[in-house]
């Protein structure tokens, strides 16, 4: 039986996202529900902590994320250059 995956994320860095970023983690979530990550890193700057790549609008998004007992914590969501050239093919 395949279980769905919980994500979890703090609502006022979600307001900061879309204030922002013009993202959220809901667009990051739905992204990764629908086509799935690119890639799963381990967050260089955090050893506790991995981070989806994820494509959404056509740009290539890092989402640093912990994963806890029953669900995953998204940590904040993030464009990349260098991720961009390695995994947008044109």
């Amino acid at each position: 039986m395949h279980n769905k995956i919980t994500y979890n994320f703090d609502p006022e860095k979600n307001r900061k996202l879309i204030e922002v970023r013009r993202i959220s983690f809901e667009k990051i979530i739905s992204a990764l529900d629908t086509r799935g990550a690119l890639d799963v890193l381990m967050n260089p700057n955090y050893a506790h902590q991995k981070m989806y790549v994820v494509e959404l609008h056509d740009y290539i998004y890092l989402a640093p994320f912990v994963e806890e007992r029953n669900y995953i914590f998204l940590k904040k969501a993030y464009p990349s250059r260098k991720a961009e050239k390695i995994y947008l093919i044109d």
